[in-house]
């Protein structure tokens, strides 16, 4: 009986590299494909956590503006109405004094100041200012972020020199962790009215 073998079983050295490289490939597609799809979660979980931050410092922020009253001293409730700061006297923590306080731009964030009226008599020292970092990602590109308008709904051109014409601030944030996509800011605005200021009472 004659066992015939067979010279061509197994691969060669060229199929073995070829399967190699192949493999390679394959691996390398799948290896980017996961990192991508990390990557891609991780903004998405950023812009989130950054507009959800911005929602909570917004909703507190109306509630301080909407009460704005007069200072301890008899200041008019609005100090500074310029686009990128705004500052105002309000009684933020349900105590016997009224703070000033101040919310601006530096960068990309959102500070928050807070000055309590101290001495006698009382005084809104600015070395006294309690700063604080609110926001992050504020992507407004040095635009405005505070907008004023009068009893009429119409904006007002110079602010500062109308501040007792001013009725409602309208507040717009452009957020974005990935400042080199603007086209993906998501911007939230809120009209926030002073009680304390309306005509219609």
């Amino acid at each position: 009986m004659k066992i015939i073998t067979n010279k061509n079983s197994g691969f060669t050295l060229i199929e073995l590299t070829v399967a190699l490289s192949i493999f390679i490939a394959l691996t390398i597609i799948s290896g980017n494909f996961v990192i991508n799809g990390m990557q891609l979660r991780r903004k998405a979980y950023a812009r989130i956590s950054a507009t959800e931050e911005a929602q909570r410092v917004i909703r507190k922020m109306m509630r301080e503006i909407r009460n704005s009253t007069q200072s301890d001293r008899g200041d008019y409730n609005l100090d500074i109405v310029i686009p990128q700061e705004f500052s105002f006297y309000s009684n933020i923590d349900d105590d016997i004094q009224v703070e000033k306080v101040r919310y601006f731009l530096d960068g990309a964030n959102l500070m928050r100041g807070v000055i309590n009226p101290e001495g006698e008599p009382l005084e809104y020292l600015e070395e006294n200012e309690s700063i604080s970092l609110v926001a992050h990602y504020i992507n407004n590109a040095g635009g405005a972020i505070f907008f004023y308008f009068d009893g009429d709904n119409n904006i007002i051109e110079n602010p500062t020199e109308n501040v007792s014409s001013i009725r409602l601030i309208r507040t717009s944030f452009s957020i974005n962790p990935n400042f080199s996509l603007s086209d993906q800011d998501f911007v939230l605005t809120s009209d926030i009215q002073i009680r304390n200021l309306k005509d219609n009472l």
